[in-house]
């Protein structure tokens, strides 16, 4: 453990909890995030001086993996503007498990003064020569083990995929798992092929995946749907194994669905904005650019992060201030908070829409009822001579014409949500997490037509999402 630093007034040291997880750790070992938090609760609640300031949570990630969110906005909103003097976590692995990236964060630590305390491994401290460097021979074992530990599992899954056997328990669609082995499933078969069939006739994602359903009974994403696209299992293929399986598509096929999932992708980024063309300014309605944000510090160390701010705020705020929708939004935010509210948006975007499509189908009815009752009565009142028969023909014409022009009942019917509802209906957080740059890019733009960004109020911003 780290010594605990002086502190703030009053004796009180102001602390931050880190917690850090991958998926698959999560799954094996338990190491939740819940679990993780109430660690670190309990150690404040019994340490009379401390007090928490704030929670940051990196979730699915390696630890490993050198650019880390939260961890970064902890350093830079708490570490280097003094609001805390200690940091909590678990274990040193869920700290780090690469010596240089501890190395260069311990560096910015002791150049603020803060203090860390791995809660379940208190053996660990830095306050000496001897005890900074079993931390760093601790962080060099614990980097070995990740590689090796991966080395070996990399190792068995090719021994297993040259020997043409399947390495997890998740099947294709169309196959089935025999004797360790894919084999083609005789009730799903024939799916694959009429799928990337009706791909390359129709070169829609949209409607592919619609048929999908309503032929096949089988819900996909837009995101899953290219996965299996471009799964090579389909042509008898895995990695170096070219006859892993037996195919249900032509190589042929295959290659010229690959060719359609091609075309239109632009390359002339270097990096590829997940939301370039979909972010649009609430206050003057351009378009938010994409754009880079390098940040370093005077010992070197060096990140950059992606974000997107008004193109017409950044052109006029230094002459006409035409809008004042100014600072950029961090990528990662954005995902953050589509995907945390993705599912309640398009409920109420269905419910909103069937709320509006009952009230127009009842005042259509209403109107053609209304109208209805007024043939009826000028035709009673022809039949008792009250009016000519030219007259009756001519107003009844009248009143014909306004029914026509009402909309037909099957004209106020509930729009095609299917798309909508495969979403709510899948685990696409999971699957985001999987999934590159380009992919989420086709993701959001399957069923969003534009997202609105309004000003920011302090460090919150409201989104409006238009769905197609």
């Amino acid at each position: 453990m780290s010594s605990l630093p002086s502190s703030s007034p009053a004796g009180i040291t102001y602390a931050d909890i880190y917690i850090r997880v991958s998926s698959d750790e999560q799954a094996a070992f338990g190491d939740s995030i819940r679990n993780q938090e109430e660690l670190g609760r309990r150690y404040i609640d019994s340490h009379d001086d401390i007090v928490l300031n704030k929670v940051y949570i990196d979730d699915g990630v390696s630890g490993q993996k050198l650019d880390r969110d939260e961890l970064q906005r902890m350093l830079d909103e708490d570490v280097k503007t003094g609001k805390v003097q200690l940091i909590l976590f678990q274990r040193l692995d869920r700290w780090f498990r690469n010596l240089r990236h501890y190395l260069n964060t311990q560096a910015i630590l002791e150049k603020h003064g803060v203090s860390w305390v791995a809660i379940e491994q208190p053996q660990f401290e830095t306050k000496t020569a001897f005890g900074r460097m079993f931390v760093a021979q601790s962080m060099m074992i614990a980097e070995l083990e990740a590689q090796t530990g991966a080395e070996r599992v990399r190792s068995v899954f090719r021994s297993k995929i040259a020997n043409g056997e399947v390495v997890s328990g998740k099947v294709p669609i169309g196959y089935m798992i025999k004797d360790k082995h894919l084999v083609l499933n005789p009730e799903t078969a024939h799916i694959p092929a009429d799928i990337f069939s009706f791909y390359i006739s129709s070169g829609s994602l949209n409607r592919t995946v619609r048929r999908l359903y309503d032929v096949h009974g089988i819900v996909l994403s837009i995101q899953g749907l290219k996965v299996m696209l471009k799964n090579e299992t389909y042509i008898g293929k895995k990695r170096d194994n070219t006859a892993f399986c037996e195919p249900c598509v032509s190589q042929e096929v295959f290659d010229a669905v690959q060719r359609n999932l091609s075309k239109n992708i632009k390359s002339n980024q270097r990096y590829p904005y997940i939301f370039s063309g979909l972010l649009v300014c609430a206050t003057c309605h351009y378009k938010m650019a994409g754009r880079h944000i390098n940040v370093s510090s005077s010992r070197g160390y060096r990140y950059r992060y992606y974000a997107y701010e008004c193109s017409h705020f950044k052109r006029t705020k230094k002459t006409t201030k035409a809008c004042d929708n100014g600072g950029e939004i961090r990528e990662v935010r954005i995902e953050e908070y589509l995907l945390t509210h993705l599912r309640d948006e398009i409920s109420a975007y269905i419910s909103d829409y069937q709320s509006r499509i009952v009230k127009a189908s009842n005042q259509a009815g209403k109107q053609r009822a209304a109208i209805e009752k007024r043939i009826r009565r000028l035709l009673d009142l022809y039949l008792a001579e009250g009016i000519s028969l030219d007259n009756y023909k001519l107003e009844k014409a009248r009143l014909t014409a306004q029914l026509e022009s009402l909309p037909a009942e099957e004209e106020v019917k509930e729009k095609d949500f299917s798309h909508l509802r495969a979403i709510l209906d899948s685990d696409f957080e999971s699957a985001y997490v999987e999934m590159t740059n380009e992919e989420k890019r086709e993701f959001w733009r399957s069923f969003v037509s534009e997202i609105r960004i309004s000003k920011s109020h302090g460090r919150t911003r409201d989104y409006q999402i238009i769905f197609l």
